[in-house]
């Protein structure tokens, strides 16, 4: 039980590990991949992290086209997306 973050950085330090810059290949026909709830909870917390500024003005956006398709003008539109 660590925070996502720091198992984030765990998961980034066992790839490192896996196969290093210059280091020896692995043997031919192996291959290494981390798999399991950890791993994807982690970089799906960062996937979220990364996304937080555009996600929601996304949301927005799509938001005011909904309104702007309703309503049928620009201006209506934005009021409700301005009083927010």
């Amino acid at each position: 039980m660590q925070p996502l973050s720091d198992q984030q950085a765990l998961i980034n330090d066992i790839r490192a590990q896996i196969h290093p810059p210059g280091g020896p290949d692995p043997p031919p026909g192996t291959t290494v991949e981390l798999a399991g709830l950890p791993v994807l909870a982690a970089e799906a917390n960062t996937d979220l992290s990364n996304s937080r500024w555009w996600l929601p003005l996304a949301g927005l956006v799509a938001v005011g086209v909904v309104l702007a398709a309703i309503y049928r003008s620009v201006r209506r539109a934005v009021v409700p997306l301005i009083r927010c």
